[in-house]
């Protein structure tokens, strides 16, 4: 046994046995070479291919004689030997696609709207950010959402007060961590600032307004002036000549 040719003067490959992982075609009418048990290659069957000779379980090693040993990853496995999975299970939760196979990274590209590196994150309204925002998906995102200007909400469900832009007369706490309400500017009133304070917002400059979000547009006149704008003087230059 271990040797061939019709005067048995050769010698199988592998000490003849073929390193002992297969078995050769010896006899006198035999030629010598190795046929590999599975999960060994080249010529002698000597190599034994990664991941203990099955890559890992997770693959189909390019065994035999005729082989170079590489293995071919069932799909969410990676690595030269198919030892990885993939994140998310290896498929990414279902929500993307992973870069496996033998010279993949195993890194997750995520469907639209999802984030994290295994894509198991959907972003807020729908992965949409309701329409009105961006959201921060990718496997290098975490799932959350920038609203667009005059939406607030971790989902930018919320539209702020007065059309989302104080009636434009204010400023909004918009964003993902904004609560929607309005800072109204000078001499503008109520919970969208649309309401101007009496006298052309500033009590005709002889007064001071409750303006702001929580302000009622009252004016507190000033000394010597009066009615509901203080656009009236008293008598006398305001102070009735000094002697009422």
């Amino acid at each position: 046994s271990g040797y061939y040719d019709a005067s048995c003067s050769q010698q199988c490959p592998g000490g003849g046995n073929c390193n002992a992982h297969g078995s050769c075609s010896d006899g006198a009418s035999g030629d010598g070479t190795c046929t590999c048990d599975a999960g060994y290659f080249d010529l002698s069957c000597s190599q034994q291919c990664p991941g203990g000779g099955t890559c890992s379980g997770h693959g189909t090693c390019f065994d035999g004689t005729l082989g170079n040993g590489t293995c071919s990853c069932d799909t969410g496995y990676y690595s030269s030997d198919c030892s990885q999975q993939c994140p998310g299970g290896g498929t990414c939760s279902g929500h993307g696609t992973c870069n496996d196979g033998t010279s993949g990274d195993g890194t997750c590209t995520c469907d639209s709207g999802y984030g994290q590196s295994d894509c198991s994150q959907q972003c807020p309204g729908g992965g949409t950010c309701s329409g009105n925002g961006v959201c921060n998906d990718t496997s290098s995102g975490d799932g959350s959402c920038s609203c667009n200007s005059g939406y607030y909400s971790s989902d930018c469900s919320q539209q702020c007060p007065g059309g989302g832009n104080c009636n434009g007369n204010g400023v909004c706490n918009d964003g993902s961590s904004g609560n929607g309400t309005c800072s109204c500017s000078s001499g503008y009133y109520d919970a969208s600032c649309s309401q101007q304070c009496p006298g052309g917002g500033n009590c005709n400059a002889h007064g001071s307004c409750s303006d702001g979000a929580s302000g009622d547009g009252t004016c507190t006149c000033d000394a010597g002036y009066f009615d509901l704008s203080c656009s009236q003087q008293c008598p006398g230059g305001g102070t009735c000549s000094g002697h009422g």
